[in-house]
């Protein structure tokens, strides 16, 4: 494939996304679709990568995925941080109050630098281990759009079921319908460096 340096990979719901899917080289992964694009235009517009190119350029999918597992965390670098913080910098951006109530539950927002597809920061190469190492412990993954997810570390007060109505209630009220991940919540185990459903 022509100028294989700017491909990159992103995550889309599986289910909701079938149709798609059938047009597209992807890799199933929990419940999601892992699909590659090509950055275009110095990195402002993707587009997805298609069956026809690959077969025309005689590509394999884990090809794809290999390029795209370099490319994708150097050209959308990883951004995490405090959830609580970064709804504070919003705030004063678009000059609002921002209510002073604390869960008392940390939540750390992980997405890229430029905040769009960002979610797909899950499957960046030793990122999980490394967030997991800084909390001394595993955590829940929140897949709150296709831009970010939430992760919550594990041990803090909330169970699982109540974090999945989080997700749920969140879906149904706040995220665009193609913006939606998924309904689940996700489990990073340490100790096999896996993400479990």
């Amino acid at each position: 494939m022509k100028d294989e340096s700017v491909v990159v990979y992103q995550l889309l719901n599986y289910e909701k996304n079938e149709k798609l899917l059938q047009r597209v080289p992807y890799i199933s992964y929990l419940d999601l679709a892992i699909v590659f694009a090509r950055v275009e235009d110095g990195g402002t517009h993707r587009r997805l990568i298609t069956n026809e190119e690959i077969k025309a350029f005689r590509i394999e999918v884990n090809e794809l995925e290999e390029k795209a597992a370099e490319n994708t965390p150097r050209i959308c670098p990883v951004y995490f941080h405090p959830l609580e913080e970064v709804i504070r910098e919003l705030g004063t951006q678009m000059d609002f109050e921002v209510s002073q109530e604390n869960s008392g539950i940390p939540m750390y927002l992980l997405t890229n630098v430029q905040k769009f597809l960002g979610a797909a920061a899950i499957l960046y190469p030793g990122t999980l281990r490394q967030i997991a190492r800084w909390m001394r412990r595993n955590f829940f993954i929140l897949p709150s759009s296709i831009h970010e997810c939430i992760l919550v570390p594990e041990g803090m007060g909330c169970s699982k079921q109540m974090l999945q109505e989080m997700v749920e209630e969140v879906n149904e009220s706040q995220v665009p319908e193609p913006e939606v991940l998924s309904s689940k919540v996700y489990y990073y185990d340490r100790v096999d460096d896996s993400i479990h459903g």
